[in-house]
């Protein structure tokens, strides 16, 4: 199986098709993950309201720097209530120059 980004095919197939608990079993059995799996692994505990079990899992993504993981962080902090904490994360600042429109940006 291919690998795309730390994680096999499979595994983000699974994800894309909202199949967690099978994900959850595959993502299990592997020894050591990559950030990508522990972003996947740890998404699908938290679509599945497991809360605590996706926590350590996106806190170690987030550490090791993996891009959705940033994000999806900020949902988790978002759904724990930490509203301002979770800006940090899901909020981007608006690049400087041109917008879509031609005018400037502010």
């Amino acid at each position: 199986m291919t690998e795309t980004h730390g994680a096999t095919q499979q595994q983000e197939h699974l994800f894309q098709q909202g199949a967690y608990l099978e994900l959850i079993e595959v993502l299990n059995d592997v020894a050591v993950r990559t950030a990508r799996q522990q972003t996947l692994l740890g998404l699908a505990y938290f679509r599945l309201g497991r809360m605590q079990d996706s926590r350590p899992l996106l806190a170690a993504a987030l550490k090791a720097r993996e891009p959705e993981a940033m994000v999806e962080w900020g949902n988790y902090l978002r759904a724990q209530g930490r509203f301002a904490e979770a800006q940090r994360y899901v909020m981007t600042p608006r690049p400087k120059g041109r917008g879509f429109s031609g005018q400037q940006a502010p």
